[in-house]
């Protein structure tokens, strides 16, 4: 259903999801004058500017998809790439490799098949769902391999507040943690100002060019700045 309308083909589905998907990412943050600079930041000496992936992290990944059954929009399942391991972690540890010192992300693995999962609300509604990305299998596999690097040295980069994005952290754990706060102040008799906010589609709305400021001031060095502008542009 599209405001009220009800759709009954596929491809005029299909086309109302991908039409509505495509709006989240093209609407501009407000206000336009807004200027990143503004931000204040700490910078980190102890954030890497480049990383060389080892031949043990390949095998690592490509053992994880032992019990993995899906495949990516290239039709190269989990369980081929699993079958192949020894032949394939080789070249997948130069590519990698390459990719890191030349800063280029390939395009192939940035091209996704976007499904609608159903989110909340009314199950009828198109602006109930939300896109999740089915992208190449060894691209991901490369991800991974950045993403555990990376993940112990941002964490000290992040407040011990935050749950949202966090590895072993959600909404539960954040209530017990508010919870716990507000009857510690109602024992000391302490006032407690709360502002709740809801941002729609926030995690879809990142602005790229400030999440790439912000990684260059937190002293995310080249050539690995580069590689993530890579890695987050460009994507179909």
């Amino acid at each position: 259903m599209h405001y009220g309308d009800v759709i009954a083909s596929d491809a005029d589905i299909a086309n109302i999801f991908a039409s509505i998907f495509k709006s989240v990412y093209r609407s501009p943050l407000r206000p336009p004058q807004w200027n990143v600079e503004n931000i204040g930041i700490k910078p980190f000496s102890f954030l890497p500017s480049r990383l060389t992936i080892e031949l043990k992290e390949v095998e690592e990944s490509l053992l994880s998809l032992r019990t993995t059954k899906s495949r990516g929009p290239d039709v190269i399942s989990a369980q081929f790439l699993f079958s192949i391991r020894a032949q394939l972690k080789y070249p997948l540890l130069f590519l990698f490799n390459l990719s890191l010192v030349e800063s280029i992300f390939p395009s192939i693995w940035k091209t996704s098949q976007v499904i609608p999962i159903y989110n909340t609300g009314d199950p009828r509604s198109v602006f109930n769902y939300r896109p999740i990305s089915g992208l190449p299998l060894i691209g991901k596999l490369f991800e991974k391999i950045v993403h555990k690097r990376i993940e112990r040295r941002f964490k000290l980069v992040l407040s011990t507040n935050q749950h949202g994005f966090y590895s072993r952290r959600s909404t539960t754990t954040s209530a017990l943690e508010f919870s716990s706060f507000i009857k510690d102040s109602f024992k000391n008799i302490s006032q407690v100002d709360v502002i709740f906010t809801d941002i729609s589609k926030a995690f879809d709305s990142i602005n790229h060019k400030v999440l790439i400021y912000i990684l260059d001031k937190l002293g995310i060095g080249e050539p690995l700045l580069s590689w993530f502008k890579s890695y987050i542009t460009g994507r179909r």
